[in-house]
């Protein structure tokens, strides 16, 4: 009878500390409804199981990232990876509250305690039906050029005067001499 409670009790004993471990991505697919993943994990030992990622979210982590892989019920044969992290990419320095988007070329959407800031090597914004800007003072600065495109009538308007090319001419040089 004790040699029957032992032998269950280290089967449950290994089960329970198998359940979860921490590991290191070495394969991502995201080809599939759900990410597949190679995890290496204690002393060599390689599994494969499935992403988990939270709705409305979406990465695909590089080769060396690592992860926390779960067992479900006790079986490296029934693994899935709930949170992957990278430190050589992570961005660091938040504030409470702060949420920060990034990868691993520097680009991000950080919403830090007095607004929200976007970098990338090129910043797209498209709506389906209407785009606005608002603020107390907005700024457009280009380094080079500037295009605005309209397949209808364009209007600009300075302290309440519609802006035809003329105004726009005559307030150039009124402004600038």
């Amino acid at each position: 009878m004790m040699r029957t409670l032992r032998k269950i009790s280290a089967t449950l004993s290994r089960r329970i500390r198998l359940v979860a471990a921490r590991g290191i991505l070495s394969l991502v697919s995201d080809a599939a409804k759900m990410q597949g993943v190679q995890v290496k994990l204690l002393d060599g030992e390689t599994r494969e199981g499935e992403r988990l990622q939270n709705y409305g979210f979406s990465s695909v982590p590089h080769g060396g990232a690592e992860c926390v892989f779960l067992s479900l019920n006790g079986s490296r044969d029934q693994g899935v990876v709930i949170v992957a992290d990278d430190r050589r990419y992570r961005f660091a320095g938040l504030k409470g509250g702060e949420v920060v988007v990034y990868d691993d070329q520097g680009q991000y959407t950080h919403f830090k305690r007095d607004g929200v800031y976007t970098k990338g090597k090129k910043v797209f914004a498209e709506a389906e039906t209407e785009a606005g800007l608002k603020g107390t003072k907005v700024t457009v600065e280009a380094a080079e050029e500037l295009t605005l495109k309209s397949k209808v009538q364009t209007r600009i308007w300075d302290e309440g005067l519609p802006m035809d090319e003329t105004n726009i001419t005559r307030n150039k040089r009124e402004k600038y001499g």
